[in-house]
């Protein structure tokens, strides 16, 4: 959890241009969708819904889509909002006796990582619908763009 966050907040800090914040988005959101598909299906965690989120948005990052890359972040951001008050408001040892089922020590550690995840996960994704709102509306996908700017190059 913490290592994927940490990552993920310095790919998508490092996006210089608008290329590589498609390609960035597309590639973190599709790391995680994968995560909630193996949570979902091979752990069993009934509760996961990441997959369908985040698959809804590293889609539309991949097709350069802005407005569907914005609905997609918003998805995002409201998957974590629905729990973002039972998170915070549970104490690290509530919060851990319900998801680990224990309140031993490293048990409450996990709980106390996992509030500052969930924190970073909501500012982060945050960050990412800036970005995208930033991003101009009469930018066309980068494929024609590039293309275009070859054939003027070719031009005499």
């Amino acid at each position: 959890m913490p290592l994927s966050q940490v990552l993920a907040w310095f790919f998508i800090l490092s996006s210089p241009s608008r290329f590589s914040l498609w390609k960035t988005v597309s590639e973190v959101a599709s790391f995680y969708c994968a995560w909630a598909v193996y949570k979902r299906f091979w752990l069993g965690d009934v509760m996961e819904f990441g997959y369908i989120t985040m698959g809804c948005l590293a889609l539309a990052s991949y097709y350069e889509q802005r407005r569907a890359s914005m609905a997609g972040t918003l998805l995002v951001l409201a998957n974590f909002l629905v729990f973002a008050h039972a998170v915070f408001t549970a104490s690290a040892e509530d919060l851990a006796k319900n998801a680990k089922g224990s309140t031993a020590h490293d048990a409450i550690v996990w709980a106390y990582i996992f509030k500052v995840y969930f924190a970073s996960s909501i500012v982060m994704w945050s960050t990412v619908l800036y970005k995208f709102v930033k991003v101009p509306q009469s930018y066309p996908p980068i494929d024609s763009a590039d293309a275009n700017r070859f054939s003027s190059s070719l031009q005499v």
